[in-house]
């Protein structure tokens, strides 16, 4: 770790999109370096790469062009009123991710069925929508690469358990002619992911550990009614950023997990509304070219803070010249 930290403290200015992992950095920096710190940079020494190192924090977020052409388009319009009148008088959840541990898709569904468990009559009253893009998952290993086949297997048990999950659920709460989990191991279209997104009334995005939560940013531009609310876990990258937009949680916290979707499916308070409007708000404005320009600005403004500390040390003195 100390080799690990002091390479990356040999650059003159590192990034962070997240206000945590910078102060994680820089609690890093004075445990195991023992250098001292301040609240925005890390002063020249032996130990800190010989420079002075600046921290900042940058939010990272997403090009919202495509999504933007793409909510116009005829094909998403269509589809968005045919997922009306499939879901017509029920409340749609929905959660899109990669076949992946850290996704934490089993807390989810466990999170769901211990909320169905205490408000039994809201089965009927909603659609919880998983979608978990393919990937290759479902396709069988030939391979010999002993990483890859740990990591097929570990995916496939995944799989299993999920599967058992959804069954017990669907098996319990549903009827002839409605299941409260739809469970879909496929790849879909962008114009489709944007059209469930632009309906669904709660999105769940709680990773276990993530760096940015991709879906939750979709989510949030895709709204353009309000009517939406997101549930996002404390451990993801974007849980500084897009707390105020909305229901944070613990994903490991099961009851309180049942407790939040359940708030988010019976909300009635206009404060809803109000964290959808922000969160719609935040995305357009803090996009990936946003990220960049002000990254880019902060090199800037590193590079000059440098030259000037630069012109301020003085000239090497040469002892083979009298002194006059």
């Amino acid at each position: 770790r100390e080799e690990i930290l002091r390479g990356v403290l040999s650059s003159n200015i590192v990034g962070f999109h997240n206000f945590e992992y910078m102060q994680q950095f820089l609690n890093s920096c004075i445990h195991i370096l023992g250098l001292e710190c301040s609240s925005s940079c890390i002063e020249a020494c032996e130990d800190a790469g010989g420079t002075t190192t600046k921290v900042v924090t940058v939010p990272l977020g997403i090009n919202i062009a495509p999504y933007q052409q793409l909510m116009a388009a005829e094909t998403t319009r269509n589809r968005m009123a045919e997922l009306e009148k499939t879901f017509i008088g029920k409340k749609l959840l929905v959660a899109v991710d990669r076949l992946e541990e850290k996704k934490g898709i089993p807390h989810k569904i466990m999170a769901f069925h211990k909320m169905l468990q205490r408000n039994p009559e809201l089965a009927s009253e909603c659609v919880y929508l998983q979608i978990v893009e393919s990937s290759g998952s479902n396709d069988e290993y030939t391979g010999e690469d002993e990483q890859i086949q740990a990591y097929y297997n570990d995916t496939q048990r995944l799989l299993t358990q999920v599967y058992q999950m959804v069954g017990e659920v669907n098996s319990k709460f549903g009827t002839i002619g409605h299941l409260p989990i739809h469970f879909l191991l496929q790849d879909f279209s962008k114009s489709d992911i944007v059209a469930v997104f632009a309906k669904a009334h709660v999105m769940i995005d709680t990773p276990l550990r993530d760096v940015l939560s991709r879906s939750a940013h979709e989510y949030l531009f895709c709204q353009e009614d309000g009517h939406g609310t997101l549930i996002l876990s404390e451990f993801s990258g974007s849980a500084h950023s897009l707390r105020a937009a909305s229901i944070t949680v613990n994903p490991w916290a099961t009851l309180e997990f049942a407790d939040a979707i359940l708030q988010a499916l019976t909300r009635e308070d206009l404060d809803f509304v109000e964290l959808q409007r922000y969160g719609h708000k935040h995305v357009q404005e803090y996009t990936l070219k946003n990220w960049a320009t002000n990254f880019l600005e902060e090199l800037q403004t590193t590079e000059r803070e440098l030259e000037s500390e630069r012109l301020q040390i003085p000239p090497q003195l040469d002892h083979a010249k009298p002194v006059a």
